[in-house]
């Protein structure tokens, strides 16, 4: 704990976004030490700077937990907002030896937030100001008050949303593959190229020798090759509108009934939908006249708006 004090990650928001160099230098050496560090500081959630112009500086520096730097930046006449433009035209050397900041750790998070300086555009002020309401509702702990709750969704995050070891993934094998298409391609694209040239050179080399009605080879097979291709595409497009014209008619909103308005593009347009005691009458009519047929009613009555000739054929046919 006492290297992390010394080195300036005395709290979670400076320990965000370090890197397994910085542990490096700071004297851990195990090397399994250091990845168990690294995986908890990668389940760290992400540190919020808000993308602002401050407009007192003491204040801002009190928000990011660096309040001991306020007189060197007073000593220096940092102390306005303006002031603060031409820290962003610093590099970290150049604030270190200004304003006297030498632990690693707060050097990192004084660089991220000079880099924050800027004026919000609408978006990220929507963003703040639902931030802000969501921090103004009293929070409970789940943990606490619903612990099984708290173990649902936390199975649930641990299976579905950290991400997997790359080391046992299938990464590395998938970009080596996708680096062997990349060379098969290129070198095919290559090979087509220079057979093309080489093809292209000899029939112009022969000058009149190969002649079709009176004209080059190569022309005449140039505008066979390109009139077969547009005619293919033609083909193709005319067939394509077909098959869309008849996906277009099968999608259509159908309904039976009055020749009034019984299908539409837009099923506003269509009548309302028929009431639940609507359809008994033409049950009773159907009931009536199949009376004479040992027909199952169930299987006559699946439709009870279809033609009364066509529910009892097709009633009558799949009784006997």
């Amino acid at each position: 704990m006492s290297v992390f004090k010394d080195n300036g990650y005395e709290n979670v928001s400076f320990i965000y976004g370090i890197k397994e160099r910085d542990l490096i230098r700071m004297g851990i050496n195990n090397r399994g030490h250091r990845n168990r560090i690294m995986q908890l500081i990668e389940s760290l959630p992400p540190e919020d700077i808000e993308e602002e112009v401050p407009e007192n500086v003491e204040a801002w520096l009190t928000n990011l937990g660096l309040e001991q730097y306020w007189t060197m930046f007073s000593e220096n006449s940092y102390v306005q907002a303006r002031d603060l433009a031409d820290v962003k035209l610093m590099d970290k050397e150049t604030m270190k030896n200004i304003f006297r900041v030498f632990k690693e750790g707060h050097l990192e998070k004084l660089a991220r937030a000079v880099k924050k300086l800027q004026y919000p555009t609408k978006a990220q002020k929507k963003i703040r100001d639902a931030k802000k309401c969501i921090g103004s509702v009293p929070c409970k702990q789940l943990k606490v008050e619903h612990t099984r709750e708290y173990h649902f969704w936390s199975g649930l995050r641990e299976e579905c949303l950290l991400p997997e070891e790359a080391a046992f993934g299938q990464s590395q094998e998938l970009k080596e593959k996708l680096g062997e298409l990349r060379n098969t391609s290129l070198i095919v694209l290559v090979v087509v190229n220079v057979l093309w040239l080489t093809f292209m050179l000899t029939v112009m080399s022969q000058g009149k020798t190969l002649q079709i009605l009176g004209t080059d080879f190569a022309s005449v097979g140039f505008l066979l090759v390109y009139f077969s291709v547009l005619l293919a595409q033609g083909i193709a497009m005319i067939l394509h509108r077909f098959e869309t014209g008849l996906h277009l008619m099968a999608r259509t909103p159908f309904k039976p009934g009055k020749f009034v308005r019984n299908w539409s593009f837009q099923d506003e347009e269509l009548p309302p939908e028929p009431d639940q005691a609507e359809p008994n009458p033409i049950r009773r009519t159907v009931r009536r006249s199949v009376s004479s047929c040992s027909c199952p009613l169930p299987t006559v009555l699946e439709n009870p708006f279809a033609p009364l000739d066509i529910q009892r054929s097709n009633s009558c046919r799949d009784t006997h």
